[in-house]
């Protein structure tokens, strides 16, 4: 990968801040601050399949199908249909545009979001607590400088916007979430400081211009069964995930604390003017973050001596052509097209 074809100057890349910010953005700066410039900074991103965030993907997309107020005059069967149709498009996407030598974890995603699609719909769609007004909007920052203000800055993906059936005045944020398993999970006894939540809270009532009172938090793990051809495994989740819906799915709807919106949002202040000042000499490594999600994809850069204070160094390293450039917000970019 040349340094001249980059689609930025490399020698003034801690000049130009981001001033775009979703909540993945910021999070990956409280991470690791060298991740964070890999990424938004110097656009890297890995290449190849990431299946976990493509079951997601395929997963909500299938929701927004099924959700969506323009099908709703559809039957049930038509949605789920047209949305099963939507996650094998996704998937076959995913096998033509990259070479994958062994496909058997593809296999099981893509089992997965179909399974997960199929059992949300045999447990949810008959007795889902509110009314869908609308479902996976694309948020843009409105600002073109760091000067304005942060809410101005913010952007994100809103999975639905809804009102509650006994009272269509209480407005709430729908979130979808997959998960690897439930665990102990616990989204209503963390969600004060759960600052993914807050962020698209904080955006909904901008945007929409209503007080957000409640959070849908649709969550969902995937079923791990391996063996069998696609059919027969999804099946074989399908089954397992009807007979213990409580190991695959946790549906709750607990109340929005505005004081939480508003401290989380003080929160992100500070740490977006730490954003908007890194420097070389700011930019620092989190090796404790290496770890996180089956491992960090740009580990491999920093154990081959990468340093982001020295930007035109990454791109001497040769494994930096295990990476494709691929402009910041690309799950916002291909959303709005």
């Amino acid at each position: 990968m040349a340094a001249q074809q980059l689609p930025y100057d490399l020698t003034k890349v801690f000049q130009n801040p981001l001033v775009e910010l979703t909540q993945s953005s910021m999070g990956t700066f409280m991470t690791c601050r060298q991740k964070y410039v890999f990424r938004y900074l110097l656009w890297l991103s890995p290449s190849g399949i990431n299946v976990p965030f493509l079951v997601g993907g395929a997963v909500h997309k299938g929701l927004d199908i099924i959700l969506s107020p323009k099908n709703c005059q559809l039957s049930v069967e038509d949605r789920l249909m047209l949305a099963e149709k939507a996650i094998k498009e996704k998937f076959d996407n995913a096998l033509s545009e990259h070479v994958i030598p062994d496909t058997t974890k593809l296999n099981q995603g893509r089992a997965q979001a179909h399974a997960i699609l199929r059992t949300w719909v045999f447990h949810y769609i008959d007795s889902l607590p509110f009314t869908v007004l609308g479902t996976e909007e694309c948020i843009r920052a409105r600002a073109t400088s760091v000067n304005a203000p942060l809410v101005d800055r913010m952007a994100g993906q809103l999975d639905g916007h809804v009102v509650a059936v006994d009272d269509q005045d209480e407005h709430g944020l729908l979130e979808h979430k997959t998960r690897y398993a439930m665990g102990s999970y616990d989204p209503v006894a963390m969600l004060p400081i759960d600052m993914q939540v807050m962020w698209y809270v904080k955006l909904a009532m901008d945007v929409w211009q209503v007080h957000i009172q409640r959070l849908y938090y649709n969550v969902m793990a995937k079923p791990q069964h391996r063996s069998g051809e696609y059919e027969v495994l999804a099946k074989k989740m399908f089954d397992a995930m009807v007979v213990d819906t409580a190991k695959y799915f946790y549906f709750t709807d607990p109340y929005i604390q505005i004081e939480d919106v508003e401290r989380a949002y003080e929160n992100w202040q500070r740490v977006v003017d730490m954003m908007d000042n890194l420097c070389p000499a700011t930019c620092t490594m989190n090796t404790k973050a290496c770890s996180y999600y089956n491992g960090c994809p740009y580990s491999i850069l920093c154990t081959r001596g990468a340093d982001v204070a020295n930007p035109e160094s990454v791109f001497q390293i040769p494994e930096v052509e295990m990476f494709q450039l691929v402009s910041p917000h690309e799950e916002l970019d291909r959303d709005e097209e």
